[in-house]
């Protein structure tokens, strides 16, 4: 792989990751700017990404391993 064709590929890795969040927030920005309000922050779906991932699981002392894996085999 060439330096030209990794800096490719890291660029459009790095868009396939990033645009869908900005994307996301520029469009919350421009319904709320329509409407007259101001707006939540461009980057704000990425912060609330952020608090979610280092939120822990809640979980009853009865709840079965197959209740706590329901997650991760949805996920896969």
């Amino acid at each position: 792989m060439t330096p030209t064709h990794f800096a490719l590929f890291a660029a459009q890795l790095l868009a396939l990751l990033v645009l869908p969040i900005v994307m996301l927030g520029l469009v919350t920005r421009v319904k709320s700017l329509w409407s007259g309000r101001r707006g939540p922050r461009v980057l704000q779906p990425l912060a609330d990404m952020l608090r979610l991932l280092r939120k822990q699981p809640v979980y009853s002392r009865v709840t079965s391993e197959l209740f706590r894996l329901g997650p991760v085999v949805a996920l896969a």
